[in-house]
């Protein structure tokens, strides 16, 4: 009897579990409350916002008008693509199914999705929802809705060829839509495109050079501002200017010194 027949024996179970973990992903939980956090909790938003309040103050209405919208339209625009970001992990990870069905012993086996580990071999069937990354060995018409992963509407046809060929794969989130097959597990959990995939959506990714770049500039900017209207403060006040005084003006030069539509750039530039 072939391996492909036979599939792993328990020890070969308990092995795989061992060094490859679990096939598990992290339950994802969209909080709206963290996601405004994360996109007010910016250090050039907050200076910004005392700008606007110091220019309502001040009765310069407009001015603080104009910074206010820039700010709502800089967080406003973090938080939707974030927040839509994150309802598509959740979606996904509600798509991947409890259990499927391995071949163990010489056994077909219902076992939950948690406990499949890396050479396993997994039975595809019309409905399935594949539990992990599959190399297929043998397939049958069968055809699988990537539109979880790829945004692809039609569903593609899979063959049995060697592992570099992409249409012998099939994705953990995909759908079998017609026909069956067989494939050996390569993948599991955060290692398999649909858990990097998660990763990406929650920006987990790694930013680019030029996000890394806007986003040190925002910070460094933020200091200078700080340090300089600091100095400034003090400087006024050692020349005997009243506290109050030297704080107003200190303001109003960071106020001249803010960007106000470095935080709407860095928030698209992220998108």
């Amino acid at each position: 009897m072939s391996s492909i027949e036979y599939g792993l024996t328990t020890s070969e179970v308990q092995a795989s579990g061992q060094k490859y973990g679990r096939n598990e992903l992290d339950l994802h939980k969209t909080s709206l409350w963290g996601v405004f956090w994360r996109q007010v909790n910016n250090p050039l938003l907050i200076i910004l916002a005392v700008t606007t309040l110091v220019s309502y103050y001040f009765d310069d209405h407009v001015n603080a008008g104009i910074i206010f919208l820039i700010m709502s339209v800089s967080v406003g625009l973090g938080f939707i693509n974030e927040y839509s970001s994150e309802k598509t992990v959740g979606d996904l990870l509600r798509k991947v199914s409890l259990s499927a069905i391995v071949v163990r012993n010489g056994l077909k086996l219902d076992v939950p999705v948690r406990q499949i580990v890396v050479g396993d071999i997994v039975i595809l069937q019309q409905g399935s929802v594949v539990p992990a990354d599959l190399h297929l060995v043998e397939v049958s018409g069968l055809l699988v809705d990537e539109s979880s992963l790829t945004g692809e509407s039609l569903p593609v046809q899979k063959k049995a060829q060697s592992k570099d060929e992409k249409t012998s794969w099939a994705f953990m989130g995909t759908v079998v839509t017609a026909g069956s097959g067989k494939g050996v597990v390569q993948a599991i959990g955060r290692k398999t495109e649909f858990g990097r995939l998660s990763g990406t959506a929650t920006g987990m990714r790694e930013k680019t050079a030029f996000q890394k770049g806007l986003a040190n500039l925002s910070t460094l900017m933020t200091r200078v501002i700080l340090v300089m209207a600091v100095g400034i403060c003090l400087l006024n006040i050692g020349l005997g200017k009243p506290p109050l005084e030297a704080l107003l003006f200190a303001l109003a030069i960071a106020i001249g010194l803010t960007p106000a539509l470095l935080p709407v750039i860095v928030t698209v530039s992220m998108a």
